[in-house]
Protein backbone atom coordinates (compact mmCIF):
# COMPACT_ATOMS: atom_id res chain seq x y z
CA UNK A 1 0.00 0.00 0.00
CA UNK A 2 2.84 2.29 0.52
CA UNK A 3 4.28 1.58 -2.57
CA UNK A 4 0.51 2.18 -4.36
CA UNK A 5 0.31 5.44 -2.55
CA UNK A 6 3.39 6.90 -4.26
CA UNK A 7 2.62 6.24 -7.36
CA UNK A 8 -0.52 7.48 -6.72
CA UNK A 9 1.01 10.34 -5.92
CA UNK A 10 2.83 10.68 -9.05
CA UNK A 11 -0.14 10.29 -11.21
CA UNK A 12 -2.20 12.66 -9.57
CA UNK A 13 1.04 15.18 -10.18
CA UNK A 14 0.84 14.34 -13.97
CA UNK A 15 3.89 12.32 -13.44
CA UNK A 16 4.76 8.27 -14.82
CA UNK A 17 7.58 6.63 -13.26
CA UNK A 18 8.36 4.17 -15.77
CA UNK A 19 10.39 1.79 -14.03
CA UNK A 20 8.80 0.09 -11.23
CA UNK A 21 10.44 -2.87 -10.39
CA UNK A 22 12.29 -4.16 -7.01
CA UNK A 23 15.44 -2.81 -7.19
CA UNK A 24 13.69 0.46 -7.24
CA UNK A 25 11.98 -0.05 -4.39
CA UNK A 26 14.53 0.80 -0.84
CA UNK A 27 13.86 0.46 2.91
CA UNK A 28 13.87 3.29 5.42
CA UNK A 29 12.95 3.68 9.03
CA UNK A 30 9.37 4.89 7.39
CA UNK A 31 9.02 1.78 5.26
CA UNK A 32 9.49 0.81 1.84
CA UNK A 33 10.23 3.59 -0.69
CA UNK A 34 9.44 3.66 -4.72
CA UNK A 35 12.78 5.63 -5.47
CA UNK A 36 13.23 6.94 -9.51
CA UNK A 37 15.24 5.11 -11.78
CA UNK A 38 16.80 6.06 -14.82
CA UNK A 39 14.74 4.15 -17.82
CA UNK A 40 16.60 1.94 -20.48
CA UNK A 41 15.46 -0.02 -23.47
CA UNK A 42 16.56 -3.63 -21.22
CA UNK A 43 13.39 -6.03 -21.10
CA UNK A 44 12.57 -6.94 -17.15
CA UNK A 45 10.04 -9.39 -15.53
CA UNK A 46 8.09 -5.84 -14.92
CA UNK A 47 7.71 -3.66 -18.08
CA UNK A 48 4.43 -3.16 -19.59
CA UNK A 49 3.63 -4.75 -23.17
CA UNK A 50 2.82 -1.62 -24.86
CA UNK A 51 6.63 -0.31 -23.51
CA UNK A 52 7.59 -3.66 -25.08
CA UNK A 53 5.95 -2.74 -28.40
CA UNK A 54 7.80 0.96 -28.27
CA UNK A 55 5.05 3.22 -26.77
CA UNK A 56 6.37 5.31 -24.49
CA UNK A 57 5.56 4.58 -20.66
CA UNK A 58 2.21 5.54 -19.26
CA UNK A 59 0.34 5.63 -15.91
CA UNK A 60 -1.15 2.58 -17.27
CA UNK A 61 2.61 0.95 -17.78
CA UNK A 62 3.07 1.50 -13.95
CA UNK A 63 -0.32 -0.15 -12.77
CA UNK A 64 1.02 -3.26 -15.01
CA UNK A 65 4.58 -3.26 -13.40
CA UNK A 66 2.93 -2.46 -9.68
CA UNK A 67 0.60 -5.46 -10.44
CA UNK A 68 3.89 -7.57 -11.55
CA UNK A 69 5.72 -6.13 -8.39
CA UNK A 70 2.56 -7.27 -6.14
CA UNK A 71 2.32 -10.71 -7.35
CA UNK A 72 6.32 -11.28 -6.68
CA UNK A 73 5.90 -10.15 -3.51
CA UNK A 74 2.74 -12.50 -2.71
CA UNK A 75 3.61 -15.56 -4.34
CA UNK A 76 7.41 -15.52 -4.01
CA UNK A 77 7.88 -15.82 -7.68
CA UNK A 78 7.69 -14.07 -10.43
CA UNK A 79 4.74 -13.25 -12.66
CA UNK A 80 6.71 -14.16 -15.74
CA UNK A 81 9.62 -15.81 -16.02
CA UNK A 82 12.47 -16.93 -19.07
CA UNK A 83 15.83 -17.41 -19.37
CA UNK A 84 16.92 -15.24 -21.91
CA UNK A 85 15.13 -11.52 -22.35
CA UNK A 86 13.33 -12.91 -25.95
CA UNK A 87 11.88 -15.13 -23.52
CA UNK A 88 10.91 -12.65 -21.12
CA UNK A 89 9.19 -10.54 -23.27
CA UNK A 90 7.21 -13.89 -25.08
CA UNK A 91 6.20 -14.44 -21.48
CA UNK A 92 4.86 -11.34 -20.53
CA UNK A 93 2.93 -10.71 -24.16
CA UNK A 94 1.33 -13.93 -24.67
CA UNK A 95 1.31 -15.77 -20.81
CA UNK A 96 -0.87 -15.64 -17.61
CA UNK A 97 0.86 -15.85 -14.27
CA UNK A 98 -0.42 -19.02 -11.70
CA UNK A 99 -3.39 -18.47 -9.77
CA UNK A 100 -2.72 -17.53 -6.05
CA UNK A 101 -5.16 -19.26 -4.40
CA UNK A 102 -7.27 -16.66 -3.58
CA UNK A 103 -10.39 -15.44 -5.95
CA UNK A 104 -9.93 -11.59 -4.57
CA UNK A 105 -5.96 -11.94 -4.90
CA UNK A 106 -5.85 -13.32 -8.35
CA UNK A 107 -8.63 -10.80 -9.31
CA UNK A 108 -6.82 -7.61 -8.02
CA UNK A 109 -3.53 -8.83 -9.58
CA UNK A 110 -5.66 -9.83 -13.02
CA UNK A 111 -6.66 -5.74 -13.31
CA UNK A 112 -3.18 -4.86 -13.19
CA UNK A 113 -1.98 -7.31 -15.26
CA UNK A 114 -4.29 -6.81 -18.68
CA UNK A 115 -2.28 -7.04 -21.87
CA UNK A 116 -4.39 -4.09 -23.11
CA UNK A 117 -3.31 -0.80 -22.00
CA UNK A 118 -6.50 0.90 -22.59
CA UNK A 119 -8.85 -2.70 -20.94
CA UNK A 120 -6.33 -2.17 -17.82
CA UNK A 121 -7.07 -0.26 -14.18
CA UNK A 122 -6.03 3.19 -14.93
CA UNK A 123 -5.89 4.68 -11.56
CA UNK A 124 -3.75 3.81 -8.68
CA UNK A 125 -6.31 5.23 -6.40
CA UNK A 126 -8.79 2.02 -7.48
CA UNK A 127 -5.76 -0.56 -7.12
CA UNK A 128 -5.01 1.12 -3.69
CA UNK A 129 -8.27 1.15 -2.37
CA UNK A 130 -8.67 -2.95 -3.34
CA UNK A 131 -5.58 -3.58 -1.39
CA UNK A 132 -7.31 -1.56 1.78
CA UNK A 133 -10.07 -3.70 1.27
CA UNK A 134 -7.96 -6.53 0.84
CA UNK A 135 -5.87 -6.37 4.48
CA UNK A 136 -9.23 -5.07 6.42
CA UNK A 137 -10.44 -9.01 5.29
CA UNK A 138 -7.45 -10.35 6.07
CA UNK A 139 -7.54 -8.52 9.99
CA UNK A 140 -11.45 -9.67 9.95
CA UNK A 141 -10.18 -13.38 9.15
CA UNK A 142 -7.31 -12.80 12.03
CA UNK A 143 -9.65 -11.48 14.72
CA UNK A 144 -12.02 -14.30 13.67
CA UNK A 145 -9.15 -16.69 14.52
CA UNK A 146 -8.46 -15.40 18.00
CA UNK A 147 -9.68 -16.81 21.47
CA UNK A 148 -12.71 -14.79 22.18
CA UNK A 149 -12.16 -13.73 26.13
CA UNK A 150 -14.80 -11.14 26.44
CA UNK A 151 -18.00 -12.55 24.32
CA UNK A 152 -20.14 -9.47 26.21
CA UNK A 153 -17.36 -6.61 25.57
CA UNK A 154 -16.98 -8.15 21.64
CA UNK A 155 -20.94 -8.20 21.07
CA UNK A 156 -21.16 -4.29 22.72
CA UNK A 157 -18.43 -3.43 20.23
CA UNK A 158 -20.17 -4.88 17.39
CA UNK A 159 -23.26 -3.31 18.08
CA UNK A 160 -21.18 -0.21 18.47
CA UNK A 161 -19.84 -0.51 15.42
CA UNK A 162 -22.65 -1.90 13.63
CA UNK A 163 -24.72 1.48 14.57
CA UNK A 164 -21.74 3.53 13.22
CA UNK A 165 -21.46 2.27 10.05
CA UNK A 166 -25.37 2.45 9.58
CA UNK A 167 -25.18 5.90 10.43
CA UNK A 168 -22.17 6.99 8.16
CA UNK A 169 -24.08 4.96 5.51
CA UNK A 170 -27.39 6.68 6.11
CA UNK A 171 -24.77 9.90 6.15
CA UNK A 172 -23.53 9.09 2.75
CA UNK A 173 -26.87 7.65 1.33
CA UNK A 174 -28.21 11.44 2.17
CA UNK A 175 -25.66 12.91 0.71
CA UNK A 176 -25.23 11.00 -2.33
CA UNK A 177 -28.86 11.98 -2.89
CA UNK A 178 -28.02 15.56 -2.74
CA UNK A 179 -25.59 15.31 -5.25
CA UNK A 180 -27.85 13.22 -7.35
CA UNK A 181 -30.07 15.65 -7.33
CA UNK A 182 -27.75 18.02 -7.73
CA UNK A 183 -26.61 16.61 -10.48
CA UNK A 184 -29.69 16.32 -12.13
CA UNK A 185 -30.65 19.82 -11.90
CA UNK A 186 -27.18 20.57 -13.34
CA UNK A 187 -27.83 18.64 -16.20
CA UNK A 188 -30.60 19.92 -17.31
CA UNK A 189 -29.83 23.17 -17.03
CA UNK A 190 -26.42 22.56 -18.92
CA UNK A 191 -29.28 21.37 -21.28
CA UNK A 192 -30.71 24.06 -21.88
CA UNK A 193 -28.08 25.83 -22.14
CA UNK A 194 -26.69 23.83 -25.23
CA UNK A 195 -29.79 23.90 -26.63
CA UNK A 196 -30.11 27.44 -26.50
CA UNK A 197 -26.50 28.05 -28.02
CA UNK A 198 -27.62 25.21 -30.75
CA UNK A 199 -30.41 27.69 -31.33
CA UNK A 200 -28.22 30.49 -31.57
CA UNK A 201 -25.67 28.77 -33.85
CA UNK A 202 -28.18 27.59 -36.17
CA UNK A 203 -29.85 31.37 -36.24
CA UNK A 204 -25.79 32.82 -36.60
CA UNK A 205 -25.48 30.34 -39.81
CA UNK A 206 -29.08 31.30 -41.14
CA UNK A 207 -28.11 35.40 -40.99
CA UNK A 208 -24.41 34.51 -42.26
CA UNK A 209 -26.31 32.99 -45.11
CA UNK A 210 -28.59 35.86 -45.90
CA UNK A 211 -25.84 38.20 -45.73
CA UNK A 212 -24.42 36.02 -48.37
CA UNK A 213 -26.89 36.15 -50.31
CA UNK A 214 -28.23 39.50 -49.97
CA UNK A 215 -24.36 40.77 -51.09
CA UNK A 216 -24.41 38.17 -53.78
CA UNK A 217 -27.38 40.25 -55.07
CA UNK A 218 -26.36 43.85 -54.62
CA UNK A 219 -23.07 42.85 -56.68
CA UNK A 220 -25.07 41.75 -59.03
CA UNK A 221 -27.02 44.55 -59.69
CA UNK A 222 -24.24 46.90 -59.20
CA UNK A 223 -22.35 44.83 -62.38
CA UNK A 224 -26.02 45.48 -64.41
CA UNK A 225 -25.70 48.70 -63.81
CA UNK A 226 -22.45 49.89 -64.96
CA UNK A 227 -22.86 46.73 -67.70
CA UNK A 228 -25.80 49.06 -68.57
CA UNK A 229 -24.38 52.69 -68.22
CA UNK A 230 -21.04 51.29 -70.50
CA UNK A 231 -23.73 50.35 -72.96
CA UNK A 232 -25.05 53.57 -73.11
CA UNK A 233 -21.60 55.52 -73.31
CA UNK A 234 -21.00 53.08 -76.35
CA UNK A 235 -24.28 53.76 -77.80
CA UNK A 236 -23.44 57.58 -77.85
CA UNK A 237 -19.51 57.10 -79.10
CA UNK A 238 -21.11 55.27 -82.13
CA UNK A 239 -23.46 57.79 -82.80
CA UNK A 240 -21.05 60.72 -82.40
CA UNK A 241 -18.92 58.65 -84.67
CA UNK A 242 -21.51 58.76 -87.56
CA UNK A 243 -22.34 62.24 -87.01
CA UNK A 244 -18.75 63.13 -87.53
CA UNK A 245 -18.84 61.23 -90.45
CA UNK A 246 -22.26 62.38 -91.43
CA UNK A 247 -20.31 66.06 -91.18
CA UNK A 248 -17.20 65.04 -92.82
CA UNK A 249 -19.47 64.05 -95.98
CA UNK A 250 -21.40 67.05 -95.79
CA UNK A 251 -17.99 69.41 -95.95
CA UNK A 252 -16.81 67.40 -98.62
CA UNK A 253 -20.46 68.18 -100.47
CA UNK A 254 -19.82 71.89 -98.87
CA UNK A 255 -15.84 72.08 -100.65
CA UNK A 256 -16.84 70.74 -104.13
CA UNK A 257 -19.63 73.45 -104.10
CA UNK A 258 -17.85 75.67 -103.04
CA UNK A 259 -15.23 75.31 -106.10
CA UNK A 260 -18.18 74.71 -108.69
CA UNK A 261 -19.76 78.12 -107.38
CA UNK A 262 -16.17 79.65 -106.51
CA UNK A 263 -17.30 82.88 -108.96
CA UNK A 264 -20.53 83.54 -106.63
CA UNK A 265 -19.33 84.96 -103.33
CA UNK A 266 -22.97 85.20 -101.83
CA UNK A 267 -23.76 81.83 -102.28
CA UNK A 268 -20.63 80.74 -100.82
CA UNK A 269 -20.93 83.03 -97.69
CA UNK A 270 -23.98 81.13 -97.22
CA UNK A 271 -22.18 77.69 -97.11
CA UNK A 272 -19.20 78.66 -95.03
CA UNK A 273 -22.39 80.33 -92.54
CA UNK A 274 -24.00 76.72 -93.08
CA UNK A 275 -20.47 75.12 -92.39
CA UNK A 276 -20.22 77.01 -89.03
CA UNK A 277 -23.63 76.66 -87.70
CA UNK A 278 -23.41 72.85 -88.34
CA UNK A 279 -19.65 72.83 -86.62
CA UNK A 280 -21.52 74.72 -83.76
CA UNK A 281 -23.81 72.15 -83.69
CA UNK A 282 -21.23 69.44 -83.21
CA UNK A 283 -19.19 71.04 -80.57
CA UNK A 284 -22.38 71.13 -78.53
CA UNK A 285 -23.05 67.14 -79.16
CA UNK A 286 -19.48 66.61 -78.00
CA UNK A 287 -20.08 69.10 -75.08
CA UNK A 288 -23.20 67.16 -74.07
CA UNK A 289 -21.94 63.68 -74.46
CA UNK A 290 -18.47 64.67 -71.99
CA UNK A 291 -21.71 66.01 -69.78
CA UNK A 292 -23.16 62.74 -69.58
CA UNK A 293 -19.98 60.85 -69.49
CA UNK A 294 -18.93 62.75 -66.23
CA UNK A 295 -22.45 62.39 -64.67
CA UNK A 296 -22.21 58.65 -65.60
CA UNK A 297 -18.93 58.19 -63.80
CA UNK A 298 -20.32 60.53 -60.71
CA UNK A 299 -22.99 57.87 -60.34
CA UNK A 300 -20.85 54.66 -60.73
CA UNK A 301 -18.71 55.93 -57.96
CA UNK A 302 -21.65 56.72 -55.77
CA UNK A 303 -22.78 53.25 -56.70
CA UNK A 304 -18.87 51.69 -55.56
CA UNK A 305 -18.96 53.88 -52.67
CA UNK A 306 -22.28 52.66 -51.41
CA UNK A 307 -21.20 49.07 -52.03
CA UNK A 308 -17.81 49.75 -50.32
CA UNK A 309 -20.57 50.37 -47.16
CA UNK A 310 -22.87 47.51 -47.49
CA UNK A 311 -19.59 45.32 -48.15
CA UNK A 312 -18.01 46.88 -44.34
CA UNK A 313 -21.78 46.79 -42.84
CA UNK A 314 -22.16 42.63 -43.74
CA UNK A 315 -18.19 42.02 -42.94
CA UNK A 316 -19.45 43.04 -39.32
CA UNK A 317 -22.17 41.04 -39.52
CA UNK A 318 -20.21 37.89 -40.60
CA UNK A 319 -17.42 38.82 -37.79
CA UNK A 320 -20.13 39.61 -35.04
CA UNK A 321 -21.56 35.75 -36.36
CA UNK A 322 -18.18 34.06 -36.01
CA UNK A 323 -17.65 35.64 -32.77
CA UNK A 324 -21.13 34.35 -31.62
CA UNK A 325 -19.78 30.98 -33.35
CA UNK A 326 -16.64 31.24 -31.05
CA UNK A 327 -18.37 31.97 -27.88
CA UNK A 328 -20.63 28.74 -28.55
CA UNK A 329 -17.82 26.67 -28.94
CA UNK A 330 -16.19 28.13 -25.60
CA UNK A 331 -19.78 27.53 -23.65
CA UNK A 332 -19.64 23.73 -25.20
CA UNK A 333 -16.23 23.21 -24.03
CA UNK A 334 -17.28 24.62 -20.47
CA UNK A 335 -20.56 22.09 -20.32
CA UNK A 336 -18.04 19.04 -21.04
CA UNK A 337 -15.66 20.28 -18.54
CA UNK A 338 -18.44 20.46 -16.06
CA UNK A 339 -20.01 17.43 -16.70
CA UNK A 340 -16.54 15.64 -16.46
CA UNK A 341 -15.98 17.40 -13.12
CA UNK A 342 -19.93 16.01 -12.34
CA UNK A 343 -18.86 12.60 -13.52
CA UNK A 344 -15.89 11.93 -11.21
CA UNK A 345 -17.80 13.98 -8.04
CA UNK A 346 -20.28 11.13 -8.54
CA UNK A 347 -17.71 8.38 -9.30
CA UNK A 348 -16.27 9.31 -5.74
CA UNK A 349 -18.62 9.36 -3.22
CA UNK A 350 -19.79 6.00 -5.34
CA UNK A 351 -16.14 4.50 -4.23
CA UNK A 352 -16.25 6.01 -0.92
CA UNK A 353 -19.86 4.58 -0.36
CA UNK A 354 -18.87 1.29 -1.37
CA UNK A 355 -15.68 1.62 1.27
CA UNK A 356 -17.90 2.46 3.72
CA UNK A 357 -20.24 -0.62 3.21
CA UNK A 358 -17.15 -3.12 2.97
Amino acid sequence: MAIAESLRKLHDGGTVHGAVAPGNIVMNAAGPELVPAKRSLDVTPYTAPEVLAGRPAEMASDVFSFGAVLYEMLAGRRAFEGITSAAVAAAIQSSQPPSLGSPVVDRLIATCLVKDPTARCQRMQKVLMELKLYSVAVRKAEMAAAPRRDLGDAAAHVQQMDAHVTARLQLHESKLVEIERATSQALESMRGQLAAAAAELAASKERSGRVESEIQAFGERIVARVQQSVDGIVGRITAMDQSLAAMGERLGRLEQDTARIGAGAGRHDEALKAAGERMTHLEEGVQNVQKHASELHDAIAEDMQSFETVLKQQASSIESARTAMAQTDDLVERVVEALESLQSTVLEQSEDRALAVN
